[in-house]
């Protein structure tokens, strides 16, 4: 089972998962039903926040972010005991959250990219101020563990561990700069909780000690984990410039990762 998430969510995927779980032959194993149910809930992120963009859905919409944190955290007490603090698990918890509370509001590719603009009345509702507030709180909680993971490893971590660390800094970057899709956001409230620039500068610093002299040449020349410390410093250079001048506002990360 190479791509589990393949398997459409039901009694009888679930049923089987905990059967491989129970019989082991490799210690991993035993992980398969978590795995499974934790990609599940980030489809069913991905999928319910993309079905319906009209007006009525914009005021409804922290009620889906409540039932899927509530489904994050039952997932997070499944855990087998003994692997939350490995298998990079608290990663994928904070970094769930943060998809969960921004509501799909900002980080939301699709085939034709479009970014709709959130109607302000529904952004500034209490609830999606709150669910945004959290969102940001779940992107420091998972930058400080992601920096605590030891840079001479991360040639070793997997992809999906990348593509969370794009996301959580993507959104960051939204949400200290202004995105177009919120008008009513205040950046105030992102900029007190987290130092985008020092949190990219901090980033860059890892990947850069991660990266050794040592790695094979055809792997030192490309591929998103080498290309990464050049991409996020444009990044920083465009946040410094739309902090310190907003009517020069340069294209950053958001544009880069498009």
């Amino acid at each position: 089972m190479n791509k589990p998430n393949t398997l459409p969510l039901n009694e009888w995927v679930f049923e089987r998962s905990t059967v491989i779980g129970q019989v082991t032959e490799v210690q991993s194993d035993v992980l398969m039903p978590t795995l499974i149910r934790y990609q599940r809930i980030l489809e069913e992120v991905h999928v319910v926040y993309q079905i319906d963009k009209t007006n009525n859905a914009y005021s409804r919409i922290h009620m889906h972010a409540k039932r899927l944190a509530a489904a994050l955290e039952d997932w997070r007490l499944s855990v087998p005991g003994g692997f939350w603090n490995a298998g990079l698990f608290v990663n994928r918890y904070h970094a769930a959250q943060v998809r969960i509370y921004e509501m799909g509001l900002l980080y939301h590719f699709q085939v034709d990219r479009r970014c709709s603009t959130v109607p302000e009345a529904a952004a500034g509702q209490p609830y999606s101020r709150a669910n945004l507030v959290s969102c940001v709180d779940a992107i420091k909680r998972y930058l400080d563990c992601f920096l605590a993971l030891d840079p001479t490893l991360h040639i070793q971590l997997p992809y999906d561990e990348w593509s969370r660390l794009v996301v959580a800094l993507f959104v960051l970057y939204k949400l200290s700069v202004g995105p177009k899709e919120l008008p009513g956001w205040e950046v105030s409230i992102c900029r007190s909780t987290i130092d985008l620039e020092a949190y990219l500068s901090d980033v860059v610093g890892r990947l850069q000690h991660g990266n050794q002299p040592e790695d094979p040449p055809d792997v030192a020349s490309g591929g998103l984990y080498h290309l990464l410390p050049a991409i996020l410093e444009s990044a920083k250079a465009s946040f410094v410039a739309a902090r310190d001048t907003p009517h020069l506002v340069t294209p950053g990360l958001e544009c880069i990762l498009i």
